[in-house]
């Protein structure tokens, strides 16, 4: 059984290594599944099917080829890594692959061992992918330059994406206002799924609102608003004092007024009363001569 084996084995290679094997892309996602179907006839009668993958990770396993599932005579030993979670429909000569994982990319084939003897080998290119998350940003630090320039230190944090990506920043506002300072990007693979975490935090200096989004493999942030409390440019700044002298001078104006008025009231009054007892008094009625 051991020598069948190594000759099934090594006919398998031969068909792996031949250029003019079938070759099928096949994409998955983290968590999703894959079917990976041999191309071969229905005839004549399938005796035996290996799904294999070549293990090219490290150099110290560039010769390893890892048995994924299938069957034959006796079936060989499932790899730890695909028991539960692979299983070979003999009828449509098809593996699918479920819990999908970074590790799972690579070059897989299959075997087909066919009466008489003899080895078909499809070639299949699986790549993994998984979308980043929606990136957050936020505020690290803010300050004022005091020359009408804000400062603004933002982080941009996504996570949950295979393959890794560049993170860029994107400036919406007036041109020429706002001066991008990029830092260091900062990333790390998760221990158990391989997915990938990014973050990185860059300085803005603005003199006019504008609005931030930083994007990472295709996933962008909502528009993210700085330089917008107050503004701080010097034609602003005059506007806004010019705004604050009419009113001062205004509620002045005011106030004088209602003085001036208070104090006229009580002359009107006096002159009232003068005027009333100056007036002669009223001849004696007419039957006071009779």
């Amino acid at each position: 059984m051991c020598l069948l084996f190594l000759l099934i084995l090594s006919a398998l290679r031969a068909a792996f290594s031949d250029d003019g094997a079938a070759l099928q892309v096949v994409e998955g996602r983290v968590g999703g599944s894959v079917l990976l179907r041999c191309n071969v006839s229905d005839s004549p009668p399938v005796k035996g099917i290996y799904f294999q993958k070549d293990n090219k990770e490290d150099d110290n396993k560039k010769e390893r080829i890892i048995f994924v599932n299938g069957f034959y005579t006796k079936k060989p030993d499932i790899s730890p890594e695909y028991i539960n979670r692979t299983s070979v429909n003999r009828s449509d000569k098809s593996l699918k692959m479920w819990n999908l994982k970074v590790s799972d990319e690579g070059e897989y084939f299959c075997a087909v061992m066919s009466e008489p003897e003899s080895y078909t080998a499809t070639k299949f290119n699986l790549t993994i992918k998984a979308p980043f998350s929606i990136p957050t940003v936020t505020i690290k630090s803010r300050s004022d330059g005091g020359d009408g320039t804000e400062s603004w230190a933002l982080q941009c944090l996504s996570s949950g994406g295979y393959p890794p990506d560049v993170l860029n920043w994107t400036v919406f506002g007036k041109e020429n206002s706002v001066l991008l300072q990029e830092g260091v990007s900062e990333s790390y693979a998760d221990e158990h799924s391989g997915v990938w975490t990014i973050n990185q935090t860059a300085t803005f200096n603005c003199t006019h609102p504008a609005n931030i989004t930083c994007s990472v493999g295709g996933a962008t942030s909502p528009p993210f608003s700085i330089c917008t409390d107050t503004p701080s440019s010097p034609e602003y700044t005059v506007i806004i004092a010019v705004v604050l002298l009419f009113l001062f001078i205004l509620v002045v104006v005011i106030i004088l007024i209602r003085v001036c008025q208070r104090q006229q009231r009580p002359e009107v009054e006096l002159a009232t009363v003068e005027t009333d007892q100056l007036k002669p008094a009223d001849p004696c009625p007419a039957e006071s001569f009779l």
